[in-house]
């Protein structure tokens, strides 16, 4: 007599824990809109995966973690109030899981579908749910008489001890004839708050911001881009004492502070600032407001606007430089506006400098003599430590660059390497199409050959 036996493929035979494991890492890795939370798609998971079996639709219900992670408002308009809706159905399987929600808060022309998203999201932002990651976009002005954007910000940041990241953008237009408008961000009780990011429109002419409660000593990691007010950039920066990488993009604003209060960022180690900059209104302001006297790397990505002059005289990053004494090692500079004379008293006051980055203004004949030893000269040159050369952007030669490696490899290598107290260049990184032209230049195949590393971009 022939028996049958069940037959259970390997994928069966997984024990529920590691299924939920291999289900986890799915939603985890698929791509995603714009930030790391899932969009409700039948065509990705966590809802693909209810239609396989009984046994992964059970294990995808119970595992809450796969429904912790939402992304609202960012799917065709067709769809948003479906989505809305349903967005409480799918937050309210994760239980007591600390969430993570991706909302794209747009104005509706039908004044019903406005009236059914905005009440979907009120059944979304309740005080019972544990936020752990919020980010709010706001693609236009609210209606006039609309709570809903206060209301999302009241439950979320009111109460959230969880809370480890917030951002806000504001990326609709409000046109000039608009009623500029304000808003008061109330943060509560938030001490696990790490990260803050804050983003603007460009095209938004004027928005005034700004923050109530008191100081926001956990926040490690500060984003503040194009902020129509530098001011309210700097109030900011103010209530974060901590900060330890701080990213700004700042715009040459209309109105200046009639003075500058410096405040002291002990902790800040790496400062990126992206800076439209013009004759009559530039953002001196910002940089004349800070000292940091731990900051290892320093970005700065400098535009002038077209009508504007460049100036011959920018001290100002240099002044950060001098009134703060960082121990700098990485030093980038882009578009600056900046004389050679500016550039090399920032050199000047970064004598642990071991990473300068830059465009053909950074590696010109004026800046690279002041960096280039003499054999004869008996002093500590500038930058003594300088290791690495990173060309970016565009470059017009490279005999003022190679003149100062070589000058460096030279002495370095010789009898009075250890008095000079000076390392070579060890590393020149640049774009492929360069690399001929470089090696062209006087000495550069020799220092190649004796250990100098060439990257490539």
């Amino acid at each position: 007599m022939a028996f049958t036996y069940p037959w259970a493929s390997p994928v069966d035979r997984l024990p529920y824990e590691l299924l939920a494991e291999i289900f986890e890492h799915c939603c985890l890795t698929q791509p995603t809109v714009k930030y790391p939370c899932a969009r409700p798609s039948k065509d990705e998971a966590p809802l693909l995966l209810l239609g396989v079996c009984r046994k992964w639709r059970e294990c995808v219900l119970a595992t809450r973690s796969l429904w912790s992670r939402l992304c609202i408002g960012r799917i065709s308009s067709a769809n948003r109030v479906i989505y809305a809706t349903a967005a409480k159905a799918w937050l309210d399987r994760a239980g007591s899981t600390p969430l993570s929600i991706d909302l794209c808060y747009a104005r509706y022309a039908d004044e019903n579908t406005q009236d059914a998203v905005d009440h979907a999201l009120q059944q979304v932002f309740t005080p019972a749910r544990v936020w752990k990651v919020v980010y709010v976009e706001i693609l236009g002005p609210p209606r006039a008489d609309s709570t809903c954007i206060d209301g999302i910000l009241n439950t979320v940041l009111g109460q959230s001890p969880a809370l480890e990241s917030f951002s806000f953008e504001v990326t609709g237009y409000w046109q000039n004839r608009d009623v500029p408008p304000t808003k008061t961000i109330n943060m509560g009780y938030a001490p696990n708050l790490s990260t803050l990011s804050i983003t603007f429109n460009k095209r938004i002419a004027d928005f005034g911001l700004s923050f109530g409660g008191g100081i926001f000593d956990n926040v490690r990691d500060l984003k503040l881009l194009w902020f129509p007010s530098n001011n309210d950039c700097i109030e900011i920066v103010r209530r974060c004492p901590n900060v330890e990488v701080l990213h700004v993009s700042l715009r040459a604003p209309k109105h200046l502070g009639t003075g500058t209060t410096v405040h002291t960022l002990a902790k800040l180690h790496t400062l990126s600032v992206n800076a439209v900059i013009d004759v009559n209104h530039d953002v001196a302001e910002f940089l004349d407001a800070l000292c940091t006297p731990a900051l290892t790397e320093l970005t700065m990505d400098s535009k002038c606007n077209s009508w504007a002059r460049e100036p011959t005289r920018w001290p100002h990053l240099a002044h950060l430089l001098a009134r703060s004494q960082p121990p700098l090692k990485s030093l980038t500079l882009l578009s600056t506006n900046m004389g050679g004379d500016d550039i090399i008293s920032c050199l000047q006051h970064a004598p642990q400098l071991v990473i300068l980055s830059g465009d053909g203004v950074v590696f010109g004949p004026e800046i690279m003599a002041a960096l280039t030893p003499s054999a004869e000269r008996a002093e500590i040159p500038m930058c003594s430590q300088l290791a690495m050369i990173s060309l970016k952007g565009t470059q017009w030669g490279f005999s003022a660059l190679a003149t100062m490696i070589y000058a460096r490899w030279t002495i370095s290598r010789g009898r009075s390497a250890q008095k000079s107290g000076m390392s070579p260049v060890e590393v020149v990184e640049m774009p492929s199409n360069h690399r001929s032209s470089f090696l062209q230049c006087q000495g550069m195949a020799e220092c190649e050959d004796h250990g100098l590393d060439l990257w490539f971009t």
